[in-house]
């Protein structure tokens, strides 16, 4: 599992908190941990481009010749708290089985964020659990 510590630069840092403020709602958070990444895709090659695939991953990465596909997950938290990491589309879990890169981004709300970058098999299992909906009692 790679470890990367990631501080975004003044302005985009600010940018991040206007249009992904902390207010703990989890789709705040994924998108903030999308717009993590994607910073730290354009420090490394400020020409990098980014799409939003249909096929269950969550970005499109292409620098220069190399395009890639990977997952994002985000935390507020500033550790990889297991619990919080779930799967939850068969397309999403497919692609992880098959070598789809994991970034779990945590401490999305931190002036400087952690990157860490997994791979199914090596460094994370997946294991299938029910789920149960919750929905208001009827009355009869």
């Amino acid at each position: 599992m790679e470890e990367i510590k990631f501080k975004p630069k003044k302005n985009e840092f600010a940018w991040l908190n206007r249009k992904y403020p902390k207010n703990g709602k989890s789709s705040i958070i994924a998108n903030r941990a999308i717009e993590l990444v994607k910073l730290y895709f354009l420090s490394k090659d400020p020409n990098c481009n980014f799409l939003t695939p249909r096929n269950g991953s969550d970005l499109e990465i292409t620098c220069g010749n190399i395009t890639q596909r990977i997952e994002v997950k985000g935390t507020a938290d500033t550790k990889s708290v297991w619990a919080k990491l779930i799967v939850s589309g068969k397309p999403s879990h497919k692609l992880l089985k098959d070598g789809l890169p994991l970034y779990r981004v945590c401490g999305v709300y931190n002036r400087e964020p952690v990157i860490f970058i997994m791979q199914y098999g090596s460094d994370f299992e997946m294991v299938s659990e029910a789920r149960w909906s919750v929905r208001a009692k009827t009355t009869t």
